[in-house]
């Protein structure tokens, strides 16, 4: 019985064949996660935050600030790379009426 109505038996072996490869894409992608998690501890194991904006490419109005980089922008990197990071209150605070 064919699961797709008109199928060709040359539509239905490629498709097998394409359903064995996803497979073993599938156990190649699993073994290759397992390696991962079991490599050794290595360097530091320090976590850093590294910020960047999704607006870069993004089309903005006519005559509007780019919206990905506003004045702060240089500093922030700054920032990011000194060993207490941008601390608690870095950004100012902001009131709306």
């Amino acid at each position: 019985m064919n699961p797709f109505p008109n199928e060709t038996p040359e539509y239905r072996a490629a498709r097998e064949e394409l359903l064995a490869a996803e497979v073993e894409l599938r156990r190649q992608t699993e073994r290759v996660a397992a390696q991962s998690r079991e490599l050794p501890l290595g360097g530091r194991g320090a976590i850093s935050h590294w910020w960047s904006s999704e607006l870069l490419t993004a089309l903005g109005d006519p005559g509007e600030h780019p919206r990905h980089v506003d004045y702060v922008w240089p500093i922030w990197a700054v920032f990011d790379v000194t060993p207490d990071g941008r601390g608690t209150d870095w950004h100012p605070a902001l009131e709306y009426d």
